[in-house]
């Protein structure tokens, strides 16, 4: 996470994993393995690189892609949202 100062790293980390940690919760609850959990977070970590990391470049990359980043943290928390309505949804579903 070289490239952004401490004080910036620390929360942008905190709000990076929180959503991704609530997307492999629900998956692991899910479908009663933690596999999903093991492949989401394969995936995070090679969308990010593969993807935001060509797509962005300069000496300012670290605050737009990485853990750090402002791409991945909205993205993680947009997805992190469908999932949990999802199964809020669902749970909802269930118990009428």
């Amino acid at each position: 996470m070289s490239g952004t100062p401490l004080w910036y790293q620390l929360p942008a980390f905190v709000l990076c994993i929180f959503p991704v940690g609530v997307m492999a919760g629900l998956l692991t609850l899910e479908s009663g393995s933690v596999w999903p959990a093991a492949f989401l977070h394969a995936a995070h970590n090679n969308y990010d690189q593969a993807v935001f990391g060509i797509i962005t470049a300069g000496t300012n990359k670290m605050y737009f892609v990485s853990e750090t980043g402002v791409l991945t943290i909205l993205c993680a928390w947009v997805l992190a949202a469908i999932l949990y309505i999802r199964a809020k949804k669902q749970t909802a579903g269930i118990q009428k």
